[in-house]
């Protein structure tokens, strides 16, 4: 509509403002994230969002306060979930290929805001999806949040910077909106670790869409870093456990039941200790319940000190796994202590899976999973698995 003028043309812009501005007021949370809780879609759609603003700074001459408002917000949101070497958690549907950079998308728009330079200029730049130097690269990192602890309430992501270059992402709220889980994961209470852009632990990710098998295990329990509660199905051959999944996924985009978070929380103490834990609702008609608790440590060596305590209550038997996806250089032996302490607490079952990671679509990262199966008892107990993530690559 900026392209033309007349009635027609003038109609057509005033409509599409009014239903832009008001799908903002919908899909943008009060934390500046996205509904979809997805960071590659998130700085797609900021992205356009920038290009709008230029656009109406280059054309109509000025700055619309609603629009530069919302994309503030979401600038400050993408500030605090930038992790090293240009990286962002991949909770959810969530590709690097699939969106702009997140330094380029930064850089342009300090660029606009602060009105340094031709406003034309920036947009053709930011169009040609040009490399930023290195001058440009740590101008944006200067702006970067260095909480140690960063909440993301409504998106419901902790986003943790430890020492050392150590960046720990904690996922305990909402998937998605209750009407769209298009790009929900069953996640509830996954986590990741880096270490200077290096995964440590990593769920599988986003590699490929359409209803096929593994699209379906991408979304699943199963591809990510959580406790998972299952059922013995006694009716089935060999007891055959059905794993329950936090958000009731099939399909290519599509979700039935959904969880809900109950509970959360984080705390950084004087020696920095870090804890952060969760709880969801979904068991509740199992009569069960899961809350997770994750202390985190950076040693005098520089290395990371992880402890999981998996609450767990049932009501009957039931199946339990907790499931560790290891980036793809990390090696199994830094897993034994913790094996051997849990064989000996629950008579567990160990089994290492071939499986992969993905940063881009179509692209996978093959490495090595591990899955501890056990039996819960009619009380409490707690699965306290204890691991040391050594700072070197070659560990």
């Amino acid at each position: 509509s900026l392209q033309f003028s007349g009635f027609a043309a003038s109609k057509m812009h005033f409509r599409a403002i009014k239903l832009l501005k008001n799908e903002l007021e919908i899909q943008l949370l009060k934390d500046g994230g996205h509904e979809e809780r997805s960071a590659s879609y998130h700085l797609l759609i900021l992205s356009r969002l920038i290009e709008l603003a230029l656009i109406f700074s280059i054309v109509k001459k000025e700055r619309p306060i609603w629009l530069i408002r919302d994309i503030e917000k979401m600038i400050t949101w993408t500030e605090k979930i930038k992790l090293n070497k240009n990286n962002f958690p991949r909770f959810n549907d969530s590709s690097k290929d699939s969106c702009p950079s997140i330094s380029k998308v930064l850089f342009y728009y300090y660029c606009f805001r602060e009105g340094k330079t031709n406003e034309t200029e920036i947009l053709r730049n930011y169009l040609a999806n040009k490399d930023l130097s290195e001058k440009e690269i740590n101008f944006v990192n200067i702006n970067i949040c260095n909480k140690v602890i960063e909440e993301l309430p409504y998106t419901g992501w902790y986003i943790i910077r430890l020492e050392k270059d150590w960046e720990f992402l904690f996922k305990y709220g909402y998937s998605g909106p209750k009407h769209l889980h298009a790009h929900a994961h069953s996640d509830a209470l996954s986590f990741d670790i880096f270490h200077e852009e290096i995964p440590y632990i990593a769920e599988v990710g986003t590699s490929i869409y359409g209803n096929n098998e593994e699209r379906f295990f991408e979304r699943s329990g199963e591809a990510h870093n959580i406790l998972q509660l299952g059922i013995i199905n006694k009716n089935k051959s060999n007891n055959k456990i059905d794993w329950i999944e936090s958000i009731d996924i099939y399909g290519n985009f599509k979700a039935g039941k959904k969880s809900n978070p109950v509970n959360n929380s984080s705390f950084i103490d004087k020696k920095g200790l870090i804890t952060v834990s969760g709880e969801y609702d979904y068991l509740k008609k199992y009569n069960a319940t899961h809350k997770r608790q994750i202390k985190l440590f950076v040693t005098n060596n520089n290395d990371l000190e992880l402890i999981i305590n998996d609450e767990v209550f049932t009501k009957k038997v039931m199946a339990w796994r907790q499931i560790w996806h290891l980036g793809s250089n990390i090696k199994e032996e830094l897993f034994s202590s913790m094996i051997r302490k849990l064989k000996s607490d629950f008579q567990c079952e160990v089994n290492w899976k071939n499986t992969w990671y993905s940063v881009d679509f179509g692209k996978r990262i093959y490495r090595k999973s591990l899955f501890i199966n056990g039996f819960t008892t009619n009380r409490k107990i707690n699965i306290i698995s204890k691991v040391k993530l050594p700072n070197k690559f070659d560990a």
